[in-house]
């Protein structure tokens, strides 16, 4: 965390006054995630949506470091705008009404997540 306090000011001293920091997303929802570490993953922490419950709780707690970090950071540089963008939440809640938005799942991999990423299915 200290490293993203000194780019962010860093940033300032740069004539930065406006800067958007983005969270980490539900990493427990990956395909990626979900495949590679399945051994490491028990199915009673499986949430409802099929998502890795550890390592979105790992996540959660990062962003809430983050977001304090930031507010730190913000009081020490009152002449900025820092803004802190909840894409956890976003994508969780994509994953979790996936038929609202087109798909029917969104914790497919492909044959080869390593080489052709994720795929989002729709209907």
């Amino acid at each position: 965390m200290l490293g993203i306090f000194i780019f962010r000011k860093a940033l300032y001293d740069e004539g930065a006054r406006r800067i958007w920091v983005l969270d980490l997303g539900p990493q427990g929802c990956m395909p990626m995630t979900l495949t590679k570490y399945a051994a490491n993953i028990k199915m009673s922490d499986i949430d409802e949506c099929g998502c890795a419950r550890p390592y979105n709780e790992a996540v959660a707690l990062y962003n809430r470091l983050l977001r304090e970090q930031l507010r730190r950071l913000q009081s020490m540089l009152l002449t900025s705008d820092i803004v802190f963008v909840d894409t956890f939440h976003i994508q969780y809640s994509m994953i979790k009404h996936a038929p609202r938005y087109g798909m029917y799942t969104c914790l497919i991999a492909s044959n080869s997540y390593t080489k052709k990423g994720v795929v989002a299915h729709s209907l």
